[in-house]
């Protein structure tokens, strides 16, 4: 019963932290949901016009994953881009943008680079989208000089990882690593349990020794 209990609180305390986990991995969709295009623009830094030149996409073995696009950019409705820009982009919320294409983007400035965080962050030109986020960033203006501004800087894609190195991937190893720990210690705990019980087992055997009275007659 002390080893079903030990194991028990084990299971628990596995559950506790897949629990912990999962409720600090934010829903992929928490960018999509009920924004109108003033909310979207002001959530932005940059609003931009232009046309999407390149994707350079690294095409790991897992997914989400970051792409650079590079933007000749047409406006600027908010904020400052340069003539040229080069974004960071996440595969799961731009899934269905492709190269050629003219679009509105709302961006965040990050450090010295932009990027399209969400999927209500880009509208093709043409549609209902993308008149209300130009109606709601206003006239658009020239961009500036590049290498003065965020996304001037032209973004070098590293060599693609492994599964093991996606967010998602280190939370499965991370979650592998304390399963087994886990397994070990319940294994560890049932070992010693054995050989307290064996040891316990040997002395009630053995009984106590035989001593002889004063007369000289042996007595337990």
């Amino acid at each position: 019963m002390r080893h079903r209990g030990r194991a028990g609180r084990l299971a628990r305390l596995v559950a506790v932290a897949l629990a912990s986990v999962i409720s600090s991995t934010p829903p992929a969709s928490a960018s999509c949901a009920g924004r109108d295009a003033p909310q979207i623009v002001a959530d932005s830094d940059v609003v931009l016009t232009g046309r999407l030149a390149q994707i350079d996409d690294p095409a790991p073995n897992y997914a989400p994953y970051d792409v650079a696009w590079t933007i000749e950019v047409v406006s600027v409705h908010k904020g400052q881009a340069p003539r040229t820009a080069h974004v960071v982009a996440t595969t799961y919320t731009h899934e269905d943008v492709s190269a050629g294409g003219t679009y509105v983007f709302a961006l965040e400035v990050n450090g010295t680079g932009l990027r399209a965080g969400g999927c209500q962050d880009l509208a093709a030109i043409g549609s209902a989208e993308a008149a209300a986020l130009v109606g709601a960033a206003g006239p658009g203006g020239p961009p500036g000089v590049s290498g003065a501004v965020p996304g001037s800087a032209e973004i070098e894609q590293g060599p693609s990882d492994g599964w093991w190195a996606s967010p998602w991937g280190m939370v499965l190893v991370g979650l592998v690593g304390l399963l087994l720990l886990c397994i070990c210690g319940v294994g560890l705990a049932v070992l010693v349990g054995l050989l307290v019980g064996r040891h316990r087992g040997r002395t009630r055997t053995d009984g106590p020794v035989a001593e002889p009275d004063s007369t000289g007659t042996p007595f337990k």
